[in-house]
């Protein structure tokens, strides 16, 4: 089921939470195939890791989530695919579809759906954050305030009881609230 409800990001680097907190409309699904009642883990603080890293944890939930989001789009769609590594194993998930307009801030995502001549990407610009290979800022912003899209697939570095979805980089929590709204507006 779907429902919409309202979140906030918590922007947290070296460790240290800013005393801001960013607030963002936000979709949340209730996955019937997967049990995430036992998915707690503690690495230490994980945002710290680049992308690269993060594909090599949990694989195997990673996919799981992968295939089941590939599941709800349909051939010429037009989604929003952020950045980490859980959206770049959707993306590996969804080159076999027909047809797909694809907005992403993550140049990985977009180099794996190159490899289907049918998507039309749209790469988003910025300043580059090499941790995670992903654009950020003013004109990934501005590039979205032209678009609709049907979905959004979001990373985030965690989820809060208190804070809602998280992220550890202010400019990356602004595109996130941008891609929301570009989402929401469909």
């Amino acid at each position: 089921s779907f429902m919409s409800s309202a979140a906030k990001i918590k922007v947290r680097t070296n460790r240290k939470p800013y005393t801001q907190v960013a607030r963002i409309n936000s979709a949340i699904f209730s996955f019937d195939n997967i049990d995430f009642t036992d998915f707690s883990f503690n690495l230490g603080d994980k945002s710290l890791f680049s992308v690269n890293e993060k594909e090599k944890l949990f694989i195997n939930e990673k996919q799981a989530i992968a295939r089941l989001g590939a599941s709800i789009v349909n051939d010429k769609e037009s989604i929003i695919i952020a950045s980490g590594s859980s959206v770049t194993a959707l993306a590996r998930e969804l080159v076999t579809k027909d047809q797909l307009t694809v907005i992403s801030a993550s140049m990985t995502v977009s180099e794996i759906l190159c490899q289907n001549d049918k998507f039309d990407i749209i790469q988003l610009g910025g300043f580059l954050r090499h941790s995670s290979l992903t654009v950020v800022g003013k004109y990934a912003e501005m590039c979205l305030a032209d678009f609709a899209c049907s979905k959004l697939f979001l990373g985030v570095d965690g989820i809060d009881i208190d804070f809602g979805l998280t992220t550890t980089n202010l400019m990356e929590a602004q595109l996130n609230r941008v891609m929301m709204n570009a989402a929401a507006k469909t």
